[in-house]
């Protein structure tokens, strides 16, 4: 079974990682050109034009071309970028810790938080409080991410004035001083990223809840005398988690795209601001590798996701071993 899944994670990524290089090579642009950072391919003798192309295998079939960055890929080689002028490899090793910073603070605040919103919804379910929450919840998860950063930065940082605007702490200051100015700095890209999850997850842990509230262990549990919270925290939680854990697998995909627009509203030095400013400049290489980076991150999630199933569910590790 994992064998076969691990099967299944490489031909994904090798289908996506060939899309992406198909249409990042049919995109308008000489790549030579591009190459060349902006200098005027006239003013270039044709003997270095010719050595580029022969460099980027220009001339080759694309799926030769393909072939040859797959291979360097599988090597962390990902080439030079055409802006940078550096490995591609060196600047997303600078520019990720930043993004996976972001996302696991706001898919930790996004669990604690929906939790135990999602259980008072199941324990006071039909009430003002439970209509409350749904209609909260359902306003938030609607507000497209760019909006809801610029909400939260016009209160916060503009009228307020109590959170920095935008950026990352300067690396001049050291030790506790630092990382109180880095978690200042956090505060509004996480929010924004972990309102959306907050609310659907709420829902979700909600729907379960309710699920699992009239099974048999739940009415034993009460019979027995457990109060309704007692119940719902000591038998219900436990077996409403499954469905929620699996909706974990989709969540940080959605958390890594959100980071495209969330660093780039923020400034932050992470590799969805990088992707951005790649994209823009047609720095190729970094686009190829930047894309591959995410989809090894939400397969990852996903396989994560899938084991931690196991260790919650029973009759998963039953239908595994099967």
């Amino acid at each position: 079974m994992a064998l076969r899944r691990l099967v299944h994670a490489a031909i994904a990524l090798v289908g996506i990682s060939f899309v992406v290089f198909f249409l990042v090579h049919a995109a308008p642009g000489d790549p030579v050109q591009l190459r060349l950072g902006g200098v005027d391919a006239r003013h270039v003798t044709p003997e270095v034009i010719a050595a580029l192309r022969a460099e980027m295998r220009l001339d080759d079939p694309i799926l030769v071309r393909y072939g040859a960055w797959l291979v360097a890929a599988a090597r962390f080689d990902f080439g030079d970028s055409f802006v940078a002028r550096a490995p591609v490899r060196r600047l997303l090793a600078r520019r990720l810790p930043g993004t996976l910073l972001l996302v696991a603070t706001a898919l930790v605040l996004a669990i604690i938080l929906a939790v135990p919103l999602g259980m008072a919804g199941a324990r006071y379910s039909g009430k003002g409080a439970d209509i409350a929450g749904a209609i909260g919840a359902t306003a938030i998860y609607s507000i497209p991410t760019f909006w809801l950063a610029l909400i939260l930065l016009q209160i916060f940082a503009v009228k307020l004035g109590v959170l920095p605007l935008f950026g990352m702490p300067s690396h001049d200051a050291t030790g506790p001083a630092w990382l109180l100015a880095l978690a200042r700095h956090m505060v509004l890209p996480v929010a924004t990223l972990a309102l959306g999850p907050i609310a659907y997850l709420s829902r979700f842990v909600r729907a379960s809840m309710l699920d699992s509230s009239g099974r048999e262990f739940m009415r034993t549990a009460r019979a027995k005398g457990l109060s309704e919270w007692g119940a719902l925290i000591r038998h219900g939680l436990r077996n409403a988690m499954p469905p929620v854990v699996s909706l974990l697998s989709v969540a940080v995909p959605a958390l890594l795209s959100a980071c495209v627009v969330v660093e780039r509203i923020f400034r932050w030095e992470g590799i969805g601001n990088l992707f951005v400013e790649s994209v823009v400049a047609r720095d190729y290489p970094v686009v190829m590798a930047l894309t591959l980076l995410t989809a090894v991150l939400s397969l990852a999630a996903g396989a994560l996701a899938d084991l931690l199933l196991l260790l919650l569910d029973p009759r998963a590790r039953t239908e595994e071993n099967a």
